[in-house]
Order: C-alpha cells, then sequence, then structure tokens
C-alpha cells in the first residue's frame, strides 16, 4: 500500500484539490483508495459531498481512541473511501499532543488497516507544520509536495525540507520526497518557466511532468460537493489529474523506496530479536523507532568539532598589538576654557554689526533765482558764457542821500552794459 502525504506549509497551493481528485483519478484506474481528511478546515470532506457538522465519526474520533479506524472509514464513489474531517480536530489538537508519544498517534490508530486493504492512502495535510504534519510523516512513506509556480511558494520548501529531513532522522527513516507536482500553471508565463527550472534543479527527477493548468471547473468543483471527474470530465482540470493520476501509477513500487536507507533499516529488525525473544511483536516495533534517533546523528559530530577548535587558538595572537599607544595620544586637545557670563556677553556684543555712520549732511547751495526765462537778461548773459556780476547793496546812508540799486538805469551799471554790448557811454 503507497502511503502518501500531501505537505506544504504555504496554503493555497492545491493541497486539498490535488489530494480530491488525484484520489478519484487513482479510484477511475480500478485502484482502491482511501483519503485521509487530516485538515481542520476540512475542505476535502466538503469536496466528497460530506458536511461535517453531521459527522459523529470522524477523524478527530479516531485520533482520540472513541472509534477505530474501520468505524470512520465512510465511502465515497466506487474504489474511494474517506476518513471525513471536522471543525472538532482544531481544538482537540491541543489535548492530543499531551498524551505519550504523540507523534505516533496516527500511525498507532491506522494499525488496524492492513497492507492489503487498499492500494493508496492519500493524507490531506493542514497548511502549517504542527501536530497534525508530524503525526502524519511518522506514518507514511512517500511526501507529495504541490507547488504553486510563484516565489514564495518555493521560498518555504527550503523550512518544509528541513523539516522533513529531521523526521526522517528522528521518527521515520523511510520517509523521502517522492514527487512534486507543479499546480496552478500558466505556461505563458515567464515566472512559471523560471519556477519550473528551479524546481528541476533543486528535485531533479522528482518534478512530474504533468502540469495541473489553471482551470476555473477546479475551482467550482468542490461548491458542488463534486469531483473534477463527476462536475466537468471533459475540463483541463480533469484531463491534467487523470494524467497525473496515470504518471503516479508508474512510478516504482513501495518496496525499494522502504529499502532507501538500508543503513537504518538492518539494527531495526536485528536488535530486539535476541535480546526479548518471548515477546517479539509488542517489542519490536516501539524499540525500532527510537534507535535511529540515537545511532544515527551521534558518530557524525564528534569528528566535526575538533578541527574547528583547533584553527582559531593558533590564530588567537592577532589580537595581540590593541593596545598601541596612538590611542593615548589624543589626550592632550585643548578645551576651551569656561568664559564667564560677562566676557560671553561682551563676545557676543563684539560680533554684533556696528552702527553704520549716519550720513554727512550735504550743504546745500543757496537757492539762487531761475534764470530761464527766454529774453531776459541773465538769459542773454548765459547765451554769452558770461556770468551776472552781483553788486552788494549799499547800506543805508547816513548823509540823507538815496543808494543806488543794482540794476538800475545809470551809474556803473549802465557804463558797465556799454561794454559787454559795444555800446559806449553816452
Amino acid at each position: 500500500m503507497f502511503t502518501i502525504a500531501l505537505v506544504n506549509q504555504k496554503g493555497g497551493v492545491g493541497k486539498s484539490t490535488t489530494a480530491v481528485n488525484l484520489s478519484a483519478g487513482l479510484a477511475r484506474l480500478g485502484k482502491r483508495v482511501l483519503l485521509i481528511d487530516l485538515d481542520p478546515q476540512a475542505h476535502a470532506t466538503l469536496a466528497m459531498g460530506l458536511q461535517p457538522r453531521q459527522l459523529n465519526a470522524s477523524v478527530y474520533t479516531l485520533l482520540s481512541g472513541a472509534h477505530r479506524a474501520r468505524q470512520v472509514i465512510r465511502p465515497a464513489g466506487e474504489n474511494l473511501w474517506i476518513i471525513p474531517s471536522t471543525i472538532d480536530l482544531a481544538g482537540g489538537e491541543a489535548e492530543l499532543a499531551s498524551r505519550p508519544d504523540p507523534h505516533f498517534i496516527l500511525k498507532r490508530a491506522m494499525e488496524e488497516i492492513g497492507p492489503d486493504d487498499f492500494d493508496f492512502a492519500i493524507v490531506d495535510s493542514p497548511p502549517q507544520l504542527g501536530f497534525l504534519n508530524v503525526n502524519s510523516l511518522a506514518w507514511v512513506r512517500e511526501v507529495f509536495i504541490p507547488v504553486q509556480c510563484e516565489f514564495y511558494a518555493l521560498h518555504g520548501l527550503a523550512l518544509l525540507m528541513n523539516t522533513i529531513d529531521r523526521i526522517r532522522v528522528q521518527l521515520n527513516p523511510a520517509l523521502q520526497v517522492s514527487a512534486v507536482i507543479p499546480c496552478q500553471v500558466n505556461p505563458r508565463r515567464a515566472l512559471t518557466r523560471d519556477v519550473l527550472a528551479e524546481l528541476e534543479r533543486h528535485f531533479p527527477g522528482r518534478v512530474m511532468k504533468t502540469r495541473i493548468r489553471v482551470s476555473v471547473r477546479l475551482a467550482e468543483a468542490p461548491g458542488h460537493g463534486q469531483t473534477i471527474f463527476a462536475y466537468a470530465p471533459e475540463s483541463n482540470g480533469a484531463i491534467d489529474y487523470a494524467a497525473l493520476a496515470n504518471e503516479i501509477i508508474a512510478l516504482p513500487p513501495p518496496a525499494p523506496w522502504i529499502g532507501s536507507s538500508p543503513v537504518v533499516a538492518a539494527p531495526i529488525e536485528a536488535a530486539p530479536a535476541p535480546a526479548l525473544p518471548s515477546s517479539e511483536a509488542p517489542a519490536a516495533e516501539p524499540a525500532a523507532e527510537p534507535e535511529p534517533v540515537i545511532a544515527a546523528p551521534e558518530p557524525q559530530p564528534e569528528p566535526e568539532p575538533t578541527p574547528v577548535i583547533e584553527t582559531p587558538v593558533e590564530a588567537a595572537p592577532e589580537p595581540e598589538p590593541k593596545p598601541e599607544p596612538v590611542y593615548v595620544t589624543p589626550a592632550p586637545e585643548p578645551e576651551p576654557e569656561p568664559q564667564s557670563v560677562e566676557v560671553a556677553f561682551a563676545n557676543v556684543s563684539a560680533l554684533a554689526p556696528e552702527p553704520e555712520p549716519e550720513p554727512a549732511p550735504v550743504p546745500v547751495a543757496k537757492e539762487t533765482p531761475l534764470i530761464t526765462e527766454p529774453g531776459s537778461f541773465a538769459h542773454k548773459l548765459a547765451m554769452a558764457g558770461l556770468k551776472p556780476i552781483v553788486i552788494a547793496k549799499k547800506s543805508p546812508r547816513t548823509d540823507g542821500m538815496e543808494e543806488t540799486k543794482p540794476g538800475a538805469s545809470g551809474g556803473l551799471t549802465k557804463a558797465l552794459l556799454g561794454k559787454l554790448f559795444g555800446r559806449g557811454k553816452e
């Protein structure tokens, strides 16, 4: 029986869609398929036409011990069965985690199912890497990773692979990543081609050749409680998942996959036999699982720390030249002497701009009468380039005779005018 877990810590990449339609595609090829809905959102249960609120037996009652595995399995179609999920699984996760050996609760619950009861057992895991995901990875042998062809889907693969490696070492030595399923592929986008190239580089030979293309019918089918083959059998989604089912069947059988870790598998069967011959069956399973956890990781890290410690000890004398006198010299830097308040104000006043001297008063010449009247005597003098001769007025005489005013006819003024204009004194 193939035990497969569809795991990806990122939501919305197509885990539930792939779990439902891949199970239906394998059932159409005549394979007996058991779908286990381990997601508290119960998307796979709704896609199969079941109502979670109306279910009394579910995967939560299976893990809590209220029901056995065969009591919770319900038929979902021809060659197809389902263990449904309810919202109770979200609240019961903390309760189940407090039990002894909480990582093997699903494994112990599924011991009632024999390897010949089903051809495939497919687990739809929740999007977060928590208690439920660890339980599914501790039981299954193959991991299928649905990947959306976007950057964020690639970003979370490193953490997912780290978790898978830790579970392989500590809980499940036969666990391995067997297939990477590209979902929601748009072949016309350059980003899709780049993501597919990166997947081929990191998972060589494990990227499925079938590409699940973007299809509206795939998003509509769960709302009608049907698989893509019942809702739209001629759509691209039905064609792609039918091709993926054929590709999964062509994979090698699970026997070689279990033997992929022969170093760990050999001591699991040989060690308990000579120690407890009377109780082989009960002692074999619990003793086999913790042994590889102790034996595998211990001898590997021992040789690594010895060379790492020796090299830094030899390179230790490098910090000796630290006490250099160069760092002591900057002490004598002159510090400004504190100034008193008066000096500070004096400096501030000294920096203040000096008041500009007031401009000296420009001496204003005494007003002189305008002599620009054309035809006047003063105008004629100005035209001839001569200056008028002003004769000071005589002080009043005391002898009773009248003084002569400048410009009056007769006397000296008349004589001067005669000389200037070429007239003689008559």
